[in-house]
């Protein structure tokens, strides 16, 4: 009735049914064939009720053939994937990307050419989504980065989830994936910057801080500083309250930078910015930051140096005994493993030791170097010389060994 009756006034419904009853014996009896059957034959019920002005006669069933042939498309796709897992290897590669292709030529058809407006039944968000996985696991990223994108710039009109008519969570995925596949392509810019973005339109998101510090390492390593202090600001302004540790690692990385490049200014100023973090920081992040501060202000001014002093003698004073130090390290971050503590103490006895190097090396250019030896005024009298010797030279070479022993640097361990 419904492909050679199209006039009668039941045509309609029986369009309906039969492609209703096709999909209950694939679904129900696993008679998958008529999946096949009714990929056949909705083109020509659509030509039927829905070419050309025949679709305002009959709006809901076009609507439903309209899903229906999404629908297809999708397993369609779904059975592409799920031949290509079982084959594996060389051969499925042209079974992902078939797959892939599917997706999202009906997600260009049936969503972009919408302009926003999901149709009834079609999840516009996993045609996009799929299909871009479909296409990496065709080891094509650029095809999936392009797929990926459609799919973010079409959550932007608010409609890609057609069940809920609202943003999508897939596309928040798209949004972080794309940022993965940058890096896994090397392109740390672009990497960097989808983080950045992602950070700016989900802060709330569970994995957003550790994208941001993701972002400023890359920065970093591109050379680009001043991005790198606007991600660490991004993070104290957003995460800094919740995450205070986090925030002085980060700090302390972009004042690492500038201290490899002697930028000594950039380094004080930088530390500024968290120093009251910085006093209740763990133990390991407190030692490198003060130790970093006290470079900076031994590279400046006489006032300054003066600063550097108080900073390495604060770090001393704070580390104590070396067992107690390294029980605090250890509590202070319970759940890293036994490498990255030991890397963290590593760093520490490092600031440490340079703290009580420059402190032992201040206190000898103040005492020790200033201990000028006695001036002889005698007779060129053997006498009166050994006399001089045994007494005032004598009395001056004891006190200076003294405080050279005084001076010398203790081990921070």
């Amino acid at each position: 009735i419904a492909l050679d009756h199209p006039t009668e006034g039941f045509a309609v419904a029986s369009a309906t049914g039969y492609l209703e009853s096709l999909n209950g014996l694939a679904r129900d009896e696993k008679r998958e064939d008529c999946y096949g059957t009714m990929a056949r034959e909705l083109p020509r019920l659509v030509e039927l009720y829905c070419a050309g002005e025949k679709a305002k006669k009959e709006p809901e069933a076009c609507a439903r053939f309209d899903a229906i042939g999404a629908d297809l498309e999708r397993l369609s796709a779904q059975d592409s994937v799920r031949k290509a897992d079982q084959t594996k290897g060389p051969r499925a590669q042209p079974l992902y990307e078939t797959a892939a292709r599917t997706y999202v030529e009906a997600f260009r058809r049936r969503c972009e050419a919408s302009n926003g407006k999901a149709p009834a039944g079609v999840h516009c968000d996993e045609l996009a989504y799929n299909g871009a996985h479909a296409y990496r696991a065709a080891g094509l990223a650029p095809q999936a980065i392009d797929a990926l994108r459609r799919l973010v710039s079409y959550d932007r009109l608010g409609t890609t989830d057609g069940r809920t008519g609202g943003p999508s969570p897939l596309a928040q995925k798209a949004f972080r994936e794309l940022g993965g596949i940058y890096q896994s392509l090397t392109q740390y810019e672009l990497a960097a910057e989808q983080y950045e973005q992602y950070v700016r339109l989900y802060p709330s998101a569970a994995e957003a801080p550790d994208l941001l510090a993701e972002a400023l390492l890359w920065r970093l390593g591109l050379g680009e500083a001043e991005r790198a202090s606007n991600d660490a600001s991004l993070f104290l302004k957003d995460y800094g309250a919740s995450k205070p540790a986090r925030a002085v690692e980060m700090y302390l990385a972009v004042a690492s930078y500038h201290e490899r490049r002697e930028d000594w200014a950039r380094v004080a100023a930088t530390l500024a910015s968290v120093a009251p973090l910085v006093e209740r920081a763990p133990l390991d992040l407190y030692v490198r930051a003060k130790v970093l501060v006290a470079h900076a202000h031994a590279e400046g001014s006489p006032a300054n140096r003066r600063l550097a002093s108080t900073e390495n003698s604060a770090v001393i004073a704070r580390w104590g005994k070396g067992d107690t130090a390294t029980k605090s390290i250890e509590a202070a971050w319970p759940s890293e493993d036994e490498g990255m503590r030991m890397r963290r103490l590593g760093r520490a006895l490092t600031a440490v030791g340079e703290a009580m190097f420059a402190s032992a090396e201040a206190r000898r250019l103040a005492e020790v170097e200033t201990l000028k030896p006695p001036t002889y005024a005698g007779t060129a009298n053997e006498a009166a010389i050994r006399t001089y010797v045994d007494t005032r030279v004598k009395e001056w070479t004891s006190k200076k060994l003294s405080l050279i022993h005084i001076s010398e640097p203790t081990r921070p361990y």
